[in-house]
This record gives structure tokens, sequence and C-alpha cells, in this order.
């Protein structure tokens, strides 16, 4: 019973991995700059169940649960690699993204500002009647 349930386990694993590559191949499609991931060793023990079950013994559970850890050591490394190659250059990008809107928004914000002061000069010049706006707030355009 419990060799079905370290079997299943280890296919949820793989499940799991199966997933990574899928999403992993989707975000380079999705966003330049992100690195090819290589998954090639990521592939989880899978041992034969008759001759686990016909054989079992000290030696050839030994054997199966050291290609265990030998798959859980290559998916701790994946992971890791994930995390410095691909997730936080992503983080920093998103973070100067965020800046460069930032600053892009208080340069548009003052020019609206500066054309509204010069709408409002170029009214009072004219001898008309200086506009009033609605609002305090600029209105959105579309992109």
């Amino acid at each position: 019973m419990t060799d079905m349930m370290e079997r299943n386990e280890i296919s949820q694993a793989q499940t799991f991995v199966d997933r990574a590559r899928l999403y992993s191949s989707q975000a380079e499609q999705l966003c330049r700059g992100i690195p090819t991931l290589a998954y090639d060793n990521l592939q989880m023990p899978q041992g034969n169940l008759m001759s686990d079950m016909l054989f079992d013994n000290y030696f050839t559970d030994t054997a199966f649960h050291n290609k265990i850890k030998d798959g859980i050591e290559r998916l701790r490394r994946a992971r890791e690699g994930v995390r410095s190659n691909t997730l936080y250059p992503v983080g920093r990008r998103v973070d100067d993204a965020q800046r460069a809107k930032d600053r892009t928004a208080k340069t548009l914000l003052g020019a609206r500002e500066a054309l509204e002061k010069l709408r409002s000069d170029i009214m009072a010049s004219q001898g008309g009647a200086v506009p009033i706006p609605a609002n305090d707030v600029p209105p959105t355009y579309a992109a």
C-alpha cells in the first residue's frame, strides 16, 4: 500500500514538472527576455511496479529512494535557477517599468497643467472670458 501511495506522489510530482514546462514555454513566448529553462533532467524517477513488488527487498527499495532523493535535488536546483534567472530579473524589469510609468505620468500631468495655463492666458489676453475647468482632474485619453 505504501508503494502505491509513493508512486501516486511521484506521479503528481511529474505532473507538476510537466505543468512547469508548459508555463515556462508560455512565459518565453509572451515575454521577451525570459531565459529558456532547461528541464531535460527533470524527469521524476519511475520504478517498475511489477519488479518492485515481486522483488521487494531492502536493496531495491534503497536504490529507488536514492533515485527519488536525486530527483528532489534536481527539482530544488531547477527551482533556484528559476528564481535567480527568471523571477528576480523579471521583477526588476517590472519595477523599472513602474518607475518609468510614474515619471511619464508626472510629466504628462505637468504638461496638461501648463497647457491649461497657456489656454487661460490666451483667452485673457484676447479679452474673452477665462474658462473655468469643470473639475481639477484632466480628462483621460485612450491610448
